[in-house]
């Protein structure tokens, strides 16, 4: 046997009326849940009221909320009266938002040429004096 459904007339204006007064229902913004909260139903059962042929009104209303979340996120977002990561995330999940990241691609290749000062000369074999002479001459070609 199936349950009564709590669909009724009144139905419709209640989604309404909670648009007006979410906040008194301590949600700072409209959502689904928080009607289907208030009326005592899970978001399953609004949606379900949705999709019904005799529900247009209901569905109509359902949209506006939609709306009205999508303007109270952009709105408090952008006040930060809200996280604007979580209006971010709200905006991406719910409002069709995207996030865009541009990728260039550099097809330029930039060669690097490394030089030392260095010879060929056997820097093992060279005493104390040689070694520091030839410090003092590299030091004086860097600083050319």
């Amino acid at each position: 046997m199936a349950r009564k459904t709590k669909y009724n007339e009144q139905t419709t204006q209640q989604l309404i009326d909670y648009m007006g007064e979410y906040e008194t229902h301590g949600d700072v913004i409209p959502t689904v849940e928080g009607f289907s909260d208030v009326v005592g139903v899970c978001k399953k059962t609004v949606y379900n009221w949705s999709q019904k042929p005799e529900n247009k009104e209901f569905l109509h209303a359902l949209e506006r909320l939609k709306t009205k979340q999508h303007r109270t996120l952009l709105n408090r977002g952008l006040s930060c009266q809200i996280n604007p990561m979580l209006t971010k995330l709200m905006l991406i999940n719910n409002h069709g938002y995207t996030e865009k990241k541009e990728v260039k691609k550099d097809n330029e290749i930039t060669v690097v040429e490394l030089r030392t000062n260095f010879d060929d000369t056997d820097y093992d074999s060279m005493t104390d004096e040689q070694l520091r002479e030839s410090i003092r001459n590299i030091k004086a070609r860097l600083e050319e």
